[in-house]
């Protein structure tokens, strides 16, 4: 990496580094859970997968990875902050405050496709009242929060790009205090917000430094034009971004893959739902002659052991789930990176369970479920 002065700041102007590139892509995202923390005093919400990255990231070595967005947060400077939000020089006079530093910054936490790296960009917000565009996708989840609601759907390429500077840069270091190893991507074109939620936000979520001596200043690729190109497949979410004729090729083929995908989930999920059917029934029956054994009791008896053997399944896989589902929606991020995962990972749990409990009642329906393992 190329070294900076050892000032408190970073120098956009410094001289670039072409051998690495990005490329971001946060076309039409869901966010769940959006709330305003009363207690840290951010802005959170979690993103839906995309079908395409969000972010393209190739370092020095040629080392190309594709990251998709789990997590994003909006913090701010206000007193009371633990950690200060970044100081830039560089900037034209008016972009951002008198000390160097922007109003607010979004956050947005990616993941490589294996998982096993990190990525965040940074957004840098610029408070400029009723001056602010019309039509802004970061005033659009101020206004969802405003308006007591936790989903919305934003085209954040729309702010990101919307103005481009095209003297912008992207400025890239990789964490070595608060979040060791991971990597960090800071855009320099701030976005012009009027929302007045900005100013009461506050940084205390430490998830990596917020300044480091050493870093890089990536250069754009094309400024303002990479959004025509095709590196990248089209979704239906993204298709929606584009203004583009209803004969279109893309948005035909876009149809047909859509709905390739619906009927293929269509039928794993029916296969599963078959082999289950035919699997499940007989492990419960294993299990309810495992608990009963060869003894004789009374029917009230082995009705009780039944009872305490359901509780305990249920205890098996609900307890998990609502742990997993808790944590992944509610963790700590300082803590927990990977609060998406296991939000999914609760939630497949809890659909599993709800699949085998209704083929089991279903079959005790029947009454001669039973029959063989109480008659023994």
């Amino acid at each position: 990496m190329s070294s900076s002065s050892s000032t408190s700041s970073f120098n956009i102007l410094q001289t670039p580094n072409t051998n690495e590139s990005v490329t971001l892509n946060y076309l039409p995202m869901g966010l769940s859970g959006v709330m305003l923390d009363p207690t840290n005093k951010w802005v959170t919400g979690m993103c839906s997968r995309s079908t395409s990255p969000n972010v393209v990231y190739t370092d020095s070595q040629n080392v190309t990875r594709n990251y998709y967005a789990q997590r994003l947060w909006i913090v701010g400077g206000s007193t009371g902050t633990t950690y200060p939000l970044q100081s830039f020089t560089g900037f034209a006079s008016g972009e951002l405050n008198a000390n160097g530093t922007p109003t607010a910054e979004v956050i947005i936490q990616n993941f490589s496709e294996d998982g096993e790296n990190l990525l965040y960009t940074v957004f840098l917000l610029s408070y400029v009242g009723t001056s602010a565009p019309p039509g802004g996708q970061v005033e659009n989840i101020f206004n969802t929060i405003e308006n007591k609601q936790t989903e919305v759907t934003v085209n954040l390429n729309s702010d990101i790009f919307g103005n481009v500077d095209p003297n912008a840069v992207y400025l890239q270091y990789t964490s070595k205090e608060l979040g060791p190893g991971s990597n960090v991507i800071v855009y320099s074109n701030p976005i012009r917000v009027g929302s007045t939620m900005v100013e009461i936000l506050q940084n205390n979520l430490g998830l990596f430094d917020m300044y480091a001596s050493d870093y890089n200043i990536i250069p754009l690729s094309v400024p303002g034009q990479w959004m025509e190109c095709d590196y990248v497949p089209i979704d239906s979410e993204e298709v929606a971004a584009y203004n583009l004729p209803l004969a279109s090729e893309v948005l035909t083929e876009s149809g047909n893959n859509s709905s390739i995908k619906t009927i293929m989930m269509f039928m794993i999920f029916a296969v599963l739902c078959g082999i289950a059917y035919s699997i499940v029934p007989s492990v419960y029956l294993y299990l309810v002659e495992l608990v009963l054994g060869h003894t004789y009791m009374t029917s009230y008896s082995a009705n009780q052991r039944i009872y305490r053997l359901d509780l305990f399944i249920s205890v098996l896989f609900c307890v998990p789930a609502v742990v997993l589902i808790c944590v992944g929606a509610f963790g700590d991020p300082q803590k927990i990176p990977n609060t998406g995962t296991l939000l999914t990972t609760g939630l497949t749990l809890a659909i599993f369970y709800t699949l085998c409990f209704v083929i089991v009642e279903s079959k005790k329906s029947s009454g001669t479920f039973l029959n063989a393992a109480l008659n023994k």
